[in-house]
């Protein structure tokens, strides 16, 4: 495929996804695919990295299917657990995996653009359009997102809500387990990070059962596995 047969394909997949992209993620998409072509960034942006596996120009298996079985094989398995997907994006790829292994799936994202009878229809038991919370983010004696019900708490590059997963995870002892932003997020009370890097620090400092490891291409932020062997007992 040469170069302006890559750009006509990537039109055409904006056109083919209307309510996917506004005009100016439409603007980021093409910004992030010239830098792809370019070699400019050691980076690929997560909407161009999907078209090029949609467009066949990558072997790869898309992000949700990579995360998905990184779960099932740390797990062993998921049938009858409940998880919850922070940051589920538009149709809840994920969520729609990991339900075709059996787990009672709950979606969050103020992004969801599925009913809940196409939620239904996909085995998703619960999708909301609010956003996660954690405790320590509000005044002291109110309380967050209700995790309390879950077994496991998922993220694939949920941006600002990382950190609520992480400390709504550590207080609940809930396992949980989310793929990182390439991109610096600003913490909950406000600090700014220049580099990915140095957000990935913070997080770490959070507490000390915060573990973050490079999986394939990317880094995923999770505590003490074992805490799902305890529930399991």
């Amino acid at each position: 495929m040469t170069i302006d047969e890559l750009y006509e394909s990537a039109f055409a997949y904006l056109e083919l996804n209307p309510e996917r992209f506004t005009d100016q993620e439409k603007m980021k998409f093409m910004q992030g695919l010239q830098e792809w072509i370019s070699g400019k960034s050691e980076t690929i942006d997560d909407e161009v990295y999907d078209f090029l596996i949609a467009a066949k120009l990558s072997d790869e298996k898309s992000r949700e299917e990579q995360f998905a079985s990184y779960l099932n094989g740390k797990y062993g398995h998921l049938a009858f657990r409940r998880v919850m997907d922070v940051g589920a994006g538009r149709m809840c790829k994920l969520s729609t995996l990991l339900a075709k292994n059996g787990a009672r799936m709950y979606a969050i994202d103020p992004n969801i653009r599925l009913s809940e009878e196409e939620a239904y229809e996909r085995g998703i038991a619960q999708i909301s359009t609010g956003h996660f919370v954690c405790d320590w983010a509000l005044e002291r004696g109110r309380k967050g997102t209700n995790v309390r019900p879950m077994d496991i708490l998922v993220g694939l590059e949920p941006c600002d809500a990382t950190e609520h997963i992480i400390r709504q995870g550590l207080k609940y002892d809930k396992p949980f387990d989310v793929v990182l932003c390439a991109a610096p997020h600003d913490s909950i009370d406000g600090r700014t990070f220049r580099t990915y890097e140095e957000w990935y620090e913070y997080l770490l400092s959070i507490s000390a059962e915060v573990d973050i490891k490079k999986v394939g291409s990317s880094y995923i932020a999770s505590n003490d596995p074992q805490l799902f062997q305890e529930l399991e007992r």
